[in-house]
């Protein structure tokens, strides 16, 4: 498989989207990239991922590992997204920290020691769906201007928050304007002046405001 690491990454949410065609290894995969590019190697090669389709859904499990160098970590769930959570949730307990850079940025222990041998810890949500995001978070957090290692950052940042349902608004101006274009006939200088620039889209998705610092570009 020669696909790029990005596509490997966006497996992890495939196989949660209704229908899903994410392959139990593309999930595992995309699970051990996210601990590659977000922790420090000597920390990410602590942690055994075990991808079981007969744990319970929505839950994760973390114990000493049975299997594989002494002193790793074995963490075990459903989904990809079980499995980077479960790392997440471990190295809070550790002292570790996951957030945003304008909130503290990511901090790492050293290393983390497993749990005793005897004494797995066993975590289950009730919620299928974890959201994050508006159309306002868009435009304050300048999501529009980012680039591609930015987005793939946030998008470790969700994988190991548990995030299966983030909104991604990008792109929609577009079908909007094909729809009004091509099914509507409505010229594209008539859509460029109603549309707002995109640091207003938030305000303009919502029927707040029209034509402000617009156009959108079509690049």
């Amino acid at each position: 498989d020669h696909r790029p690491p990005r596509c490997e990454l966006g497996a992890i949410w495939c196989a949660h989207a209704p229908g899903g065609y994410a392959s139990s290894t593309s999930e595992l995969d995309a699970a051990k990239l996210v601990l590659e590019q977000l922790l420090p190697s000597s920390l990410a090669d602590t942690f055994n991922l075990v991808l079981d389709d007969a744990a319970a859904p929505n839950s994760f499990t973390i114990r000493a590992a049975v299997d594989g160098a002494p002193g790793q970590t074995e963490v075990v769930s459903s989904s990809g997204l079980g499995l980077t959570a479960g790392v997440h949730d471990y190295l809070k307990s550790a002292g570790g920290s996951l957030a945003w850079d304008a909130t503290g940025g990511c901090s790492f222990p050293p290393l983390v020691a497993p749990p005793d041998a005897d004494e797995p810890i066993t975590k289950t949500t009730p919620f299928d769906f974890v959201y994050l995001n508006n159309v306002c978070t868009f435009g304050y957090s300048g999501m529009w201007w980012w680039d591609w290692d930015r987005w793939e950052h946030e998008l470790n940042l969700m994988a190991m928050n548990g995030v299966n349902m983030p909104l991604l608004i990008l792109g929609q101006e577009y079908i909007w304007n094909q729809v009004w274009t091509q099914d509507f006939n409505i010229s594209q200088d008539d859509v460029d002046s109603f549309n707002a620039g995109p640091a207003y889209a938030a305000w303009f998705y919502m029927g707040n405001l029209q034509s402000w610092e617009g156009p959108i570009t079509q690049g």
